[in-house]
């Protein structure tokens, strides 16, 4: 019998291409999507959908990311790069899995979710 994967889907607020103005949208949105949209990545999640959309700052941009019931920030002055919404998808995912890394460096972050990923497949 085959195993049935359910997706995660990445959804994209109207607000987020009216709010950000220096940040490579296109990018962010493609290379978040293929993280959120990956089937082991979705079971970690354990949420329907993640939502982007954009967030108001008078000193730059900014994205709200929402999973679940959770909202998180991301304010920068500069333009905000997509390896910046995908380590606070990981951070979140790391949370919601009781797993903790090293640090905040997203090699450490992304060694956590590796062994989530190990541990899940077992």
């Amino acid at each position: 019998m085959n195993d049935i994967t359910f997706k995660a889907k990445l959804k994209i607020d109207p607000s987020l291409t009216k709010t950000l103005k220096q940040s490579d949208i296109e990018s962010i949105i493609k290379k978040t999507k293929t993280i959120v949209e990956c089937p082991q990545m979705s079971t970690l999640l354990k949420a329907d959908e993640v939502i982007l959309s954009g967030l108001k700052n008078r000193g730059g941009e900014g994205i709200l990311i929402k999973i679940g019931n959770e909202a998180i920030e991301i304010k920068s002055r500069s333009p905000i790069n997509p390896s910046r919404v995908i380590n606070q998808i990981l951070l979140y995912t790391c949370a919601e899995n009781n797993t903790i890394p090293k640090s905040g460096n997203p090699k450490h972050i992304i060694e956590a979710v590796k062994k989530l990923f190990i541990k899940k497949s077992k």
